[in-house]
């Protein structure tokens, strides 16, 4: 995808405001760029058309919305390094076999699946949570119920003498 918009341009035909479009820019983990630097694509602008139109219709408070851009970006950087490290190991395991226009093209077809993967855990993730606060509402009074709190309990069981270490176990039983 070329790249033919500078950051003014791209902020100007999102209807952003320049100064929170810096801010989300820089919360989503990415650098700013020169002012006349062409370096963002039509895809930079659809997903800075979408920022304005949740910003609208969503997130009203700048705050929120720094704060979802930060969570957002913290989750897919792990994943991206993560999805790299795994292309890099299978890579490496063909080391001689893959030629580097090789490992492209095997990243090329393997990113789209792990896209439309990732989509679908998040998707599947998301309806869980769903039901999960749907059943939460049935069992509260509406008034009371503040996103992203629950109370939970977690439990744990210490089974003393249920496994043995191995030495202890291979010893006790020379020992009979």
């Amino acid at each position: 995808m070329p790249r033919e918009f500078t950051r003014d341009e791209l902020v100007e035909a999102a209807g952003l405001d320049p100064e929170e479009s810096g801010r989300l820019w820089r919360a989503l983990g990415f650098t700013d760029s020169e002012p006349g630097d062409r370096v963002y694509t039509r895809a930079d602008l659809e997903a800075a058309r979408m920022v304005t139109r949740l910003s609208r219709e969503w997130l009203p408070e700048t705050v929120a919305r720094e704060a979802v851009a930060r969570a957002l970006a913290q989750s897919m950087s792990r994943l991206a390094e993560w999805q790299i490290g795994m292309l890099a190991q299978v890579a490496a395991a063909h080391l001689g076999e893959l030629t580097p226009r090789d490992a492209a093209r095997l990243a090329a077809e393997v990113i789209p699946d792990l896209e439309a993967l990732q989509s679908y855990v998040w998707r599947r993730h998301l309806a869980a949570t769903a039901s999960r606060w749907v059943a939460g509402v049935q069992r509260r009074d509406v008034a009371d119920i503040v996103a992203d709190t629950w109370p939970l309990s977690v439990g744990f069981a210490d089974m003393v003498g249920f496994t043995r270490p191995p030495a202890v176990a291979a010893w006790t039983s020379s020992a009979r």
